[in-house]
């Protein structure tokens, strides 16, 4: 019997790495600690997707034909519906009440979701993780407007592959965006003028 040629080894081993997308759910925890006001403050609140792809991991392999990129990783959901559940949950865990921001046009909180990417080297058996997200926050209300970028970043070093595509980490990362976000003495203060 005739062995395979080696062309059949090198179609197997290129089909084998088309893109592969990988979906996961983003789900943070909103670390936030409650305030009372006597009334909740009303809040128009806008949440928009920055990024310039909805990707947050791509890793290409070598270009033969349509055999790029190897894997993608994307959120299962829309990112800026999810984000905006989340920034509304903590907003009125504070006291607040938010709304769309038609509704409020007085006082407004815009947040942009400026970064969120997640890189993977291997070194197999492991890997090497790095996860970076990033919220830029705009309030506006009658009498002053206050802007601040929050940013956070995690690196493990050696990871078992397996955990791969490592939600707990993407979605531990933008915890602890949100959380800075919402520990932000002058931002609380300017929503709740």
């Amino acid at each position: 019997m005739k062995a395979p040629s080696p062309m059949i080894y090198l179609i197997i081993i290129l089909s084998t790495g088309c893109m592969q997308r990988h979906y996961i759910a983003i789900d943070p925890y909103v670390p936030v600690s409650p305030h009372s006001f006597k009334q909740p403050k009303p809040v128009g609140l806008q949440v928009i997707n920055a990024r310039s792809s909805n990707n947050i991991a791509q890793r290409s392999g070598p270009d033969f034909f349509f055999f790029s990129p190897k894997f993608t990783v994307r959120s299962e959901s829309d990112l800026t519906d999810v984000m905006r559940q989340k920034i509304s949950e903590g907003l009125f865990r504070m006291g607040f009440k938010p709304k769309r921001i038609e509704k409020v046009p007085n006082k407004t909180f815009r947040v942009e979701i400026v970064q969120l990417k997640s890189n993977y080297e291997e070194k197999l058996p492991a890997l090497k993780i790095r996860v970076q997200a990033a919220l830029r926050a705009h309030c506006t209300n009658t009498k002053k407007s206050y802007s601040k970028t929050y940013s956070y970043e995690k690196q493990l070093n050696s990871v078992p592959a397996s955990t791969f595509p490592n939600e707990k980490l993407i979605n531990g990362t933008l915890s602890e965006t949100l959380k800075k976000m919402f520990e932000d003495k002058e931002l609380i203060s300017c929503l709740a003028q």
